[in-house]
């Protein structure tokens, strides 16, 4: 009985967590043309939102690194199907660094 409730708890966190992200990586903004979107975020925006809602970035600093993934070097934000959409770069993620050699 106790399992069956900690079960019903988890699975009820589990729906509302996955449902936050997917809200959070795109937030359907409406737009007309491109001009419409820009990124969501100051720094290495993954999603793009309207103009209306974007984000106040005065005096936040930014690394000046392409980050993997992001909107950064070559991606960029875009009116789809009259959704603000972001393209993503094809910047792959650095593999970790190997300890093979040390002893």
């Amino acid at each position: 009985m106790m399992a069956a409730r900690w079960f019903r708890i988890g699975l009820f966190v589990a729906c509302v967590t996955s449902t936050h992200w997917a809200v959070a990586a795109t937030d359907g903004a409406k737009c007309e043309r491109d001009a419409d979107c820009v990124p969501a975020t100051c720094c290495h925006a993954t999603a793009c939102t309207h103009s209306s809602s974007a984000p106040k970035c005065d005096g936040v600093l930014c690394t000046a690194d392409c980050q993997p993934r992001t909107i950064d070097c070559g991606g960029g934000c875009y009116c789809k199907h009259g959704v603000c959409d972001a393209r993503l770069n094809d910047i792959e993620p650095e593999a970790p660094a190997s300890d093979s050699g040390k002893k």
